[in-house]
């Protein structure tokens, strides 16, 4: 897979090593400040998304020989293929409890150093001058949002890292015709990380057939496709989709009565309503109209950059937290910073990764720095004392909105009636089914008694049956959730009775913030 070498290095320069340096002391800095900030706010340790658990359970049921969230049940609850398995280290411990956080840390290290590599490459070959390079290289992980990616805990910002790495691996091949290992690792493993990262890895295959290695491209073209094509087939051996239920989810619950086309139309229009999709284009159209006015290698990775973007734009979603668009802003500006040179294409390309640099604060870092900051505080305050309430109090199988912490190191079951953890439930919600009072006949063929939910979204869903007994409420309201009340139901006047009187129990154990207000009927 390897070829004679040409004219390595030829357009490169002498990188200035400082740069990469200061690119990822930069993002090291603002990931702390962030991470100190979100700790003062809380008062604890935390992590600003419940998603996070809801992988760390998934890493406890495997450990147990189970695929999915509770003992013995099937489901695919994680939009990454191999996120839960980097967590199966430290089971059920406080060790593996970090893990997200450590290999987050590692993430940002490594996109910031290969971010880092492209600011150098340029300011090597006299396309940024040192003063501009190090402005760039001390701004972009700030106005990229790397330090609020890697934040969530979540795969995104390992997804990010290996976007950079297909990038710069095909850069390199562009240039000198080698294929290098890690580059092709990479490309292998961006898909497992996100399903996003197929459009990315399937153009820089297409570009190395284009470059007469046919054979190279259709034996990296099924290295890539056939770990996703047995993934589907253990899923659909489990008895699921062949999609993971948190994609399928994603796909179909906005609209569940629109299919092909439309749907494209309507994940495009809603992407382009938000401010965040209007800067990914404006970057994606910029990348594509200098792709026209570029040669060689420089034509051909802005192409694929930009083609990814699009298609990113077309299919995927601009997510919460700005967790899943990132990968492919990351590439955008990369890629624009590899190939810029000097005159008039290159002042443009400059121009553009100024704007994305300088666009990024009010696009991402006045919703992290009013909102989301503050969600480890709301996590706390919320899920992570509904946990404690089911796993010291309860001690019972339970309904829930939010999966994640209530289902880790919990032996019950957990009923997720938002449907990432329970099939049917999203079966019924994506159906167009979702009347009132559907969740009521599924809780009770499973001799589930007590939910916890938000009231506003699922009250009517439990049916006449239920009766609310109290709410957990968050005061003041922080952070960015579904809601900062959480409702207390039960299914009978005897349920509710002991519901009632272990909620009563736990209520003086609440943290300052989290208040048991009772409804006063039982």
């Amino acid at each position: 897979m390897i070829a004679a070498p040409v004219a390595p290095g030829r357009d490169r320069g002498d990188a200035p090593w400082w740069l990469v340096a200061l690119c990822l002391i930069s993002a090291l800095l603002t990931f702390a400040g962030l991470q100190t900030a979100a700790r003062i706010f809380a008062g604890v340790f935390e992590y600003p998304l419940d998603d996070v658990y809801i992988h760390l359970a998934m890493a406890e049921e495997i450990t147990r020989g189970h695929y999915g969230v509770n003992p013995g049940e099937a489901v695919g609850a994680s939009s990454s293929v191999i996120y839960p398995l980097l967590l199966l280290p430290f089971s059920g411990t406080d060790v593996q409890w970090m893990l997200p956080f450590l290999w987050n840390l590692a993430a940002l290290a490594l996109a910031a150093w290969l971010f880092g590599l492209a600011i150098a490459e340029a300011a090597g070959r006299g396309a940024l001058s040192p003063a501009v390079a190090a402005v760039i290289a001390v701004a972009a992980p700030f106005g990229l949002n790397m330090h609020g990616v890697a934040f969530t805990g979540m795969e995104n910002m390992l997804h990010g890292a290996a976007a950079l790495a297909v990038l710069l691996g095909l850069w390199r091949f562009l240039n000198d015709g080698l294929l290098r290992g890690w580059f092709v690792a990479t490309v292998i493993v961006s898909p497992l990380l996100r399903y996003e990262g197929l459009a990315l890895s399937l153009l820089a295959v297409a570009l190395i057939g284009l470059a007469g290695r046919w054979r190279a491209a259709a034996a990296l073209g099924l290295a890539i496709l056939v770990p996703l094509a047995l993934f589907s087939a253990f899923l659909v051996w489990l008895g699921l989709d062949a999609l993971p239920g948190s994609v399928i989810a994603k796909m179909t619950l906005g609209d569940p009565g629109l299919t092909g086309v439309a749907r494209i139309l309507r994940n495009l229009s809603l992407n382009l309503g938000k401010p965040q999709g209007l800067y990914l284009a404006a970057l994606v159209a910029l990348t594509l109209v200098l792709a026209t006015a570029r040669r060689g290698a420089a034509r051909r990775l802005l192409a694929v950059a930009g083609l990814a973007g699009a298609a990113h734009l077309i299919v995927a979603q601009l997510g919460w937290m700005h967790r899943y668009e990132h990968y492919i802003l990351f590439t955008l500006v990369a890629a624009l910073l590899l190939t810029m040179r000097q005159g008039l294409p290159g002042g443009i390309a400059l121009a553009g990764v100024g704007l994305a640099v300088i666009a990024g604060g009010p696009a991402y870092q006045v919703d992290f720095y009013r909102e989301y900051a503050w969600n480890p505080a709301a996590i706390h305050l919320q899920h992570a004392q509904m946990a404690r309430f089911v796993h010291s109090e309860l001690k019972a199988p339970v309904a829930v909105n939010d999966l994640g912490w209530v289902a880790w190191r919990n032996d019950d079951f957990v009923y997720d009636l938002w449907g990432l953890g329970s099939r049917e439930a999203l079966i019924a919600r994506a159906g167009g089914a979702a009347a009132d009072g559907w969740a009521g006949p599924l809780l009770a063929r499973r001799g589930i008694h007590v939910a916890m939910v938000y009231e506003k979204h699922f009250g009517a869903a439990l049916g006449p049956g239920w009766a609310k007994v109290a709410d957990l409420v968050m005061d003041p309201p922080v952070g960015r959730l579904g809601d900062w009340r959480v409702s207390f139901y039960a299914d009978s006047p005897a349920e509710a009775a002991m519901l009632l009187g272990k909620l009563r129990r736990f209520a003086p154990t609440l943290p300052v913030g989290s208040i048991m207000a009772f409804s006063g009927r039982y």
